[in-house]
């Protein structure tokens, strides 16, 4: 809502407040999100990523989660 910063919070409109600061937050966050995207999706194109899931995804981005001593040996 444009010029919300005129209008105080009460009791009455507490819950209209938290969800409207809430979606500007959001709305931040998305802008960010579609930055790291483009980057992400420059480095490896959109199509090849939506056939990993979440656990392949991490493992190609971090490493396996775990240190085998046997190896390191």
């Amino acid at each position: 809502m444009s010029g919300g910063f005129n209008i105080p919070v009460t009791k009455s409109n507490l819950e209209n407040y938290i969800k409207m600061a809430s979606m500007r937050i959001l709305q931040k966050a998305s802008v960010q999100m579609e930055h790291f995207l483009s980057g992400v999706y420059f480095v490896s194109p959109k199509f090849s990523l939506q056939m990993l899931n979440w656990r392949s995804a991490e493992v190609r981005a971090m490493g396996e989660p775990f240190i085998d001593m046997g190896v390191l040996k």
